[in-house]
């Protein structure tokens, strides 16, 4: 429950910052994403969280994670930073799981509830 309510917030804060369309709707340019897909900002907050649960299962330390995260260069990566901060910090809050399966199935969880929770479709 708690980490539902601290998703809440963070995603409510996008939502308000959102000025022209909801924020499932808004293409992002993805500096988070190499491949160079455009994802929602929804798709790229949830592949972040999974990236970052990622890190958290296979045993990265919190502090290299925040040194490697991606450095805002405009004003909308700025504003969107606190949000991967608080992501980043969530996902370091989750319990470390045994087996592959695992690791993979908390980290797609998490990824999925990070994408719920901004497109307002939580419960």
């Amino acid at each position: 429950m708690k980490l539902k309510n601290k998703l809440l917030s963070i995603v409510g804060a996008i939502l308000l910052s959102c000025q022209y369309a909801p924020a499932q709707a808004q293409i992002v340019d993805n500096s988070l994403n190499p491949v160079g897909v455009r994802l929602t900002l929804c798709e790229s907050l949830a592949e972040f969280a999974e990236g970052a649960s990622n890190a958290r299962q296979n045993g990265v330390s919190y502090e290299f994670a925040v040194s490697v995260a991606p450095k805002p260069r405009t004003q909308a990566e700025k504003d969107v930073k606190p949000i991967l901060d608080e992501i980043l910090y969530t996902a370091y809050q989750l319990d470390i799981v045994d087996g592959a399966y695992g690791k993979a199935y908390l980290s797609n969880e998490f990824s999925k509830q990070v994408y719920l929770i901004c497109v307002g479709d939580y419960y």
